[in-house]
């Protein structure tokens, strides 16, 4: 058991002993001054019942915002991680091939051929302006054929861009393949919160003599999700999909899923994402869980001190005071509430975290002074 979880026990066991004492106190300073305060029985049943109202409220804040908390910084990993892997990367390259190769098929390739139909026809009539056309040279051409012959020279340079954009697409995929099938085993885990099963399969991918263990060299269907293939030079056609011999090469010769963005940053992603809960875990418990026990306190203040002052009776020669209820209440109140609405973001300074951890101690002294003034007498000499 550690040090944290012996405070998470003294706050439970102090709040639960406070407040059956507090129930103590309350019923028997009733019983005392029920002449003097007839609905003094009906003052305590409230308290009671705001105190498990507030203190059910404010843990029910806190345990939210502590829920939430966690849920934003997972989510947060979960992106760094998919980042880090390379399955943005993958997935934007595995839609570029598509993409580029619709606009070959609808857009360039049909453009080129009405060019060159037009361009051919000219030339079949007029065979001296070929060398010139080759040359792309418009002079002396009609401005039609002209024209042509500049949308067929832009075109090219599409259809060059377009090849040059599929192949370096065809790499990543190939480059990141491996990655790919890590994701697609890691991303299950991560979203049903099992990072520490996700964290085994990153670390035994990151080693070689593990790698197996995760992406097995035989199975080549893990990569064959929009896989790359051989297209011909002309017509961008895939002629010759990758065999699986040529992805078990993508996997496991060229090794590049121990890259270093990969093997430095998954590490980190998961110890950064253990590092923070831990610490809004315990912040949260030394400083903000606390003040709970100020919510659940407070309304046995008040309750106490109205009833002390509807039994204190002034003296001219001793020295009475009534007892301070409301100050007592007010100061529980705020202890209780500072930290929820610090959590909530309505302003209240992070220094005054402090307050919350006297919360069990100040109540205390709360009820025992009800109880001895109450005994004694509200006598202050």
């Amino acid at each position: 058991m550690s040090l944290l979880d012996v405070w998470v026990l003294f706050l439970v066991l102090g709040t639960v002993a406070v407040f059956a004492a507090g129930v103590w106190v309350l019923s028997r300073l009733a019983g005392r001054h029920v002449s003097d305060d007839p609905g003094a029985k009906a003052k305590v049943l409230v308290a009671i019942a705001f105190s498990l109202l507030l203190g059910v409220a404010g843990a029910w804040v806190l345990v939210d915002y502590q829920g939430e908390g966690e849920v934003g910084t997972h989510n947060s990993f979960t992106a760094a991680l998919n980042k880090t892997i390379g399955e943005g990367d993958y997935l934007e390259a595995t839609k570029v091939i598509p993409s580029k190769q619709k606009t070959l098929d609808t857009i360039i390739l049909p453009n080129l051929a009405r060019y060159n139909a037009t361009i051919d026809a000219y030339v079949r009539d007029h065979p001296e302006a070929a060398s010139a056309i080759a040359n792309k040279s418009t002079a002396g051409l009609p401005p039609e054929v002209a024209e042509n012959v500049t949308k067929r020279a832009e075109s090219l340079g599409a259809l060059t861009l377009a090849k040059k954009e599929m192949d370096a697409a065809r790499i990543t995929v190939r480059k990141l393949s491996p990655n790919h099938a890590l994701w697609l085993k890691v991303e299950p885990l991560v979203r049903e919160g099992r990072d520490n099963e996700a964290e085994e399969l990153v670390m035994k991918a990151l080693d070689p003599t593990q790698v197996t263990q995760v992406l097995p060299m035989n199975d080549a269907t893990v990569a064959n999700d929009q896989a790359p293939c051989a297209r011909d030079a002309a017509t961008g056609a895939c002629t010759m999909p990758l065999t699986p011999k040529a992805i078990e090469h993508a996997y496991y010769d060229a090794h590049e899923l121990r890259n270093v963005p990969v093997s430095e940053g998954a590490p980190a992603a998961f110890e950064h994402q253990r590092e923070f809960n831990h610490q809004m875990d315990a912040q949260l418990k030394l400083f903000a869980y606390p003040a709970i026990t100020g919510l659940v306190m407070a309304p046995f203040a008040f309750a106490g001190g109205s009833i002390l002052r509807r039994a204190y009776v002034p003296s001219d020669t001793v020295g009475f005071k009534p007892y301070p209820g409301k100050s007592a209440g007010f100061f529980l109140l705020f202890m209780g509430l500072f930290s929820p609405l610090m959590i909530l973001g309505l302003g209240m300074p992070p220094t005054l975290d402090l307050f919350a951890l006297f919360a069990i101690p100040f109540a205390a002294w709360v009820l025992y002074d009800l109880h001895k003034r109450s005994v004694e007498g509200q006598i202050n000499l």
